[in-house]
């Protein structure tokens, strides 16, 4: 058994998962088990170059006796088969590395895995199904289980069922190993993948698979307001809880002002979502200007919500020389950028959820829709009637932003311009590295290069990978490209690779 596949949490998710790894490696280099999650979780944030570039660099190639590590290489080889559009010749490269992990090993992830590339290479349907039935056999029972395998066994047990062409039993077996693990979306979202390569190849309906999907992602926002709002809050809650079941929601991105924001923070909690919350400000800051004026209730439910939440992020941290009122814009359209992220994580286009008052039409709720609509992702406007002396943020602005260029030269250079000019200033860098490295960062005072850097690329910070997905063209791609850290401050860069 893949003992470090076996691991799940309900908010795991490849970036924290490979900060953590990198945390255990400062402090042991050799740690293999460490190194492993470092590259598994590359390959899950789809920076399969870099993750190989990894693999080779811990040596882990040189480890004959752990199936994780062999058959590790294998699925970094099985993606490069999938980004090369099903080149054959991958797909026997990668059936091979999980072959010899199986052979080293014994192991039945390595096994099905084999199976599977090696059919979608060329294997004949005799041998195919050969070598499901082995697998079959060489199951454990389910009395035998411990409470980590659950998962794996099933779903290797649907794959091989699938490759022997009886889709029901497929389905019911995976429908076993969710049930076992229903919060391991990660891995979830590999089984997926793989399924749907394997019915491709057979030529089959695969709108079954579509049951099994992770969660939807969430962007929430809208107005402030006061506790004396005459507003039907129970009836609104409730409506908001109908559209997070009828859109499978499972994670939510948004602010956690008084009004719209904590009631969206509330109801996603007690749905079950996992809530990441974006603050424009220090907290101190913000519960002065955003909750506290608008009553104590507000400032109770505040509390709860920023106890309860996944994660919390800081804005100021990474763009303290901007205003206040310039931090709460930022912090919206970073927060939106980081939903659209995630949901890349596991295939499905995000929503955005508004509470809007259509009179109010110069607002940061307004802002915040248009830009959303800019993206084509659905959108769902819940209309609210707001009296005249219902609080509210002035109407939103243009702002210019301030950014530090690095090259490997040792150079820095300050750039300024606005929102609209930074898609277009960042694609101009991108051609510009042809002879070297360029880094792009909201203007801060500690930071530090990407380590290690990778030829002919300009990078860019998390804040700023997020403001790019909002308004990246289908042919960019961000690629995650690792962390640095300074002082204890944690740095997050991505690639940006154009057509």
């Amino acid at each position: 058994m893949s003992k470090s596949l076996a691991k799940s949490h309900p908010d795991s998710f490849p970036l924290g998962e490979y900060e953590s790894a990198i945390i255990s490696l400062n402090a042991n280099p050799r740690d293999r088990t460490a190194q492993h999650q470092a590259v598994l979780s590359l390959a899950r944030l789809g920076a399969v170059d870099f993750a190989l570039e990894e693999y080779e660099r811990y040596s882990l190639g040189s480890v004959q006796n752990d199936e994780d590590i062999i058959a590790l290489k294998g699925r970094l080889l099985k993606d490069l088969y999938i980004r090369s559009s099903n080149d054959a010749v991958l797909a026997r490269q990668s059936a091979d590395q999980y072959d010899l992990a199986f052979t080293n090993t014994g192991g039945f992830y390595s096994a099905i895995n084999a199976a599977t590339m090696g059919y979608l290479a060329g294997d004949s349907h005799t041998e195919t199904q050969r070598r499901c039935h082995d697998i079959l056999d060489l199951l454990p029972l389910q009395s035998d289980l411990e409470a980590d395998q659950y998962y794996f066994v099933e779903a290797t047990r649907a794959e091989a069922y699938l490759l022997l062409g009886d889709a029901i039993r497929a389905e019911r077996s995976l429908q076993r190993a969710f049930k076992f693990d229903p919060l391991n979306y990660t891995a979830q979202a590999a089984t997926l993948r793989q399924f749907g390569l394997i019915t491709q190849k057979q030529d089959r309906p695969s709108v079954w698979l579509n049951n099994f999907n992770a969660p939807a992602t969430l962007q929430f926002a809208g107005h402030l307001w006061a506790e004396d709002t005459e507003l039907d809050i129970s009836n609104l809650r409730e409506n908001i809880s109908d559209l997070i079941q009828r859109h499978d929601i499972g994670f939510a991105y948004g602010a956690l002002a008084a009004g719209s924001d904590i009631i969206f923070a509330e109801a996603c909690l007690e749905e079950g979502v996992a809530l990441y919350i974006t603050l424009p400000l220090p907290l101190g800051d913000f519960e002065k200007q955003c909750v506290a004026p608008f009553g104590e209730d507000w400032l109770a439910r505040f509390h709860r919500c920023l106890e309860q939440a996944a994660s919390v992020t800081y804005i100021y941290e990474t763009q303290h020389v901007l205003t206040s009122e310039e931090n709460f814009l930022l912090a919206a359209d970073i927060s939106m950028g980081q939903a659209i992220l995630r949901a890349k994580d596991y295939e499905r286009p995000p929503h955005q959820f508004l509470l809007q008052d259509s009179k109010r039409t110069t607002s940061h709720t307004t802002h915040v829709g248009h830009s959303w609509r800019q993206t084509g992702f659905d959108q769902t406007i819940i209309p609210i009637n707001l009296p005249n002396k219902a609080s509210g943020r002035s109407p939103s602005k243009t702002v210019d932003l301030t950014l530090d260029l690095f090259s490997t030269d040792g150079t820095k250079k300050i750039i300024t311009l606005s929102r609209r000019g930074l898609i277009e200033t960042i694609l101009k860098l991108s051609q510009e590295t042809k002879n070297g490295n360029l880094a792009l960062a909201l203007s801060t005072n500690e930071i530090a290069l990407p380590n290690p850097l990778i030829k002919d690329s300009l990078f860019i910070t998390e804040p700023l990978a997020a403001l790019f997905a909002l308004e990246m063209a289908p042919e960019d791609k961000l690629e995650y490209a690792g962390m640095t850290t300074v002082n204890q401050s944690k740095t997050h860069w991505y690639r940006l690779k154009t057509s």
